[in-house]
């Protein structure tokens, strides 16, 4: 459709390779969009491991703490007590490994900023975000291990079995 207009306003010119101006942006931008995925893949992943660790975490710790937590039973600690406990040692992972991951954060702008389109590296709503994801993931990792202490029976505890 093109060619036959350049042709017959001046037969001279080649015309080659057209594409669509959206076609060409796309084009333009197709390695940062693949790098972008793939980060968010990633970090989607990193996230569910983290959360995988420390659920395997809590888990080994709650066993460890299986007589302690029948004599908390014992004299009384109500499956409540027992669940903040234990979700109470997620939160406190929780709030080091984002306080040292925000140090992170700030310290690698640099970097980020050439990755970035429209988005400071030092968004709060971003950082917010992101801290919320993983709160929310320490939470749902530490409620399984404390479901399961809070349930100890309290003779079976005691006895380490």
């Amino acid at each position: 459709m093109i060619r036959p207009l350049v042709a017959r306003i001046d037969g001279t010119l080649p015309v080659e390779n057209l594409q669509l101006m959206t076609t060409q942006a796309q084009a333009t931008v197709a390695l940062d969009r693949l790098i972008a995925v793939s980060s968010g893949g990633f970090a989607a992943l990193a996230t569910f491991l983290a959360a995988i660790g420390l659920f395997g975490m809590l888990s080994y710790t709650v066993m460890q703490q299986r007589r302690e937590i029948g004599v908390r039973i014992a004299l009384g600690a109500t499956s409540r007590d027992v669940t903040r406990l234990v979700v109470g040692q997620g939160i406190a992972l929780a709030a080091v490994g984002a306080a040292f991951g925000l140090a992170g954060a700030f310290g690698v702008t640099r970097l980020l900023r050439s990755l970035l389109y429209g988005v400071e590296p030092t968004d709060p709503v971003t950082l917010i975000g992101i801290v919320v994801v993983l709160v929310l993931s320490v939470l749902a990792a530490s409620w399984i291990p404390a479901r399961r202490a809070a349930g100890t029976p309290v003779v079976d505890a005691l006895r380490g079995g």
